[in-house]
This record gives C-alpha cells, structure tokens and sequence, in this order.
C-alpha cells in the first residue's frame, strides 16, 4: 500500500518551471526523485512501526540509507516529510489506488 501512495508524491516543491527543486533549488534528476521516494517510504515504515510517533530525522535517514544532511536538502524538518507522506496517501484514496481495506 504505501511505496504506490508515497509514488503518488510530486507537485508539492518545483521551481519557476515547474520542475521539482531540493532545499538548495537544485532540480531533482531520476536520482534526486528516487532518493526524496526512499526518504517518504522510510518516514511511513517509522511511523508505522512506532504506532503513529514522528520519526527523528536521523533515523528517517538511517532506514533510507541516506546521510541526514542529505535528508534536510529535501525536507526542512521530519513533520514536512509526514505532511507529505499523509498527502500521498490522501491522494491514494482519493483516486482509488487505496481503499480503507488496506488497513484492516
């Protein structure tokens, strides 16, 4: 369920030509987009392990096999992660690709 609703992900940080930026407005290549995934799909394991708790952002890092200073070129903080995380499963649910099944 979640590595197709965090893939939903992608309109929330773009530069002026609408191509996703990092923190430091790079643009994000395949690489960048594969990464920034990684990072989202760790976030939900984390949390869903922790029964809802929000993640350190070092170990959110860790459990994608990032550095943290790679972690804060993508996100500001951990909660900017969770928002989009809970954004991307919204927007699974609300196109059909989730249904509230899945969680049962």
């Amino acid at each position: 369920m979640g590595e197709k609703a965090v893939a939903t992900l992608g309109d929330d940080v773009a530069g002026e030509d609408g191509v996703r930026v990092n923190k430091s407005g790079q643009s994000l290549g395949q690489k960048g987009n594969r990464t920034r995934l990684r990072i989202l799909e760790a976030t939900r394991l984390l949390i869903e392990a922790q029964k809802g708790l929000a993640p350190a952002a070092a170990a959110v890092a860790r459990e994608a096999g990032i550095s943290s200073p790679t972690f804060y070129l993508y996100f500001a903080d951990v909660g900017e992660a969770i928002l989009d995380v809970v954004a991307a499963i919204s927007e699974a649910f609300e196109s059909g690709m989730v249904s509230v099944n899945a969680f049962a």
